[in-house]
């Protein structure tokens, strides 16, 4: 018997030709926070779509330390070349660097980015907060991916805040943040 969930929508943001955009006010309303991305298109051709964390309610640092592996499967547009695979560039260690979710996606109107990000218990105080995160996306040389990556942020304390940005340039697309009780 599964235990029936309750998904609520708690913010809607659209970036237009963007830096970054942040979510603030994770709290304990919600056991679970999904944000879903649609037509995520960065500025910059082959640029990185990731994100980060804070614990703070005020500065919000996006510095928190994270522990990840990912996996990946693609085909090739132009050659059906398809591989499925451990993705060595997603995998964290204990680092405060920004937890990619997609990379190398193309700017041009037929290429873009789109999947969901689900972190468990942010607000819990007592043990780290884990993450699932998966990602579709047209890269700009013809790759059509498929990336996973699960991991934690390694915090006991309470994670308020979730920033999205590219590695370098501004971007494109919606972002969704719904609450799961």
């Amino acid at each position: 018997m599964s235990v029936p969930r309750v998904c609520t929508l708690v913010n809607t943001e659209t970036a237009t030709n963007s830096a970054s955009l942040a979510f603030t006010g994770i709290d304990n309303t919600y056991k679970e926070y999904m944000f879903v991305f649609y037509d995520i298109n960065p500025a910059t051709d082959g640029a990185e779509f990731q994100w980060n964390a804070s614990d703070d309610t005020s500065s919000h640092s996006y510095d928190l330390s994270k522990h990840s592996a990912g996996w990946k499967a693609y085909n090739r547009e132009t050659t059906g070349d398809t591989a499925i695979g451990e993705e060595t560039g997603h995998t964290l260690t204990n680092s405060t660097s920004a937890q990619k979710l997609a990379f190398n996606i193309g700017n041009g109107s037929d290429e873009s980015a789109a999947g969901w990000l689900r972190i468990f218990e942010p607000a819990d105080t007592t043990f780290v907060k884990n993450y699932f995160q998966e990602m579709n996306i047209l890269q700009y040389s013809n790759y059509c991916y498929s990336e996973m990556v699960a991991g934690h942020i390694n915090t006991t304390a309470a994670v308020t805040a979730i920033q999205f940005a590219m590695s370098t340039g501004n971007f494109d697309g919606v972002i969704q943040m719904y609450g799961i009780s």
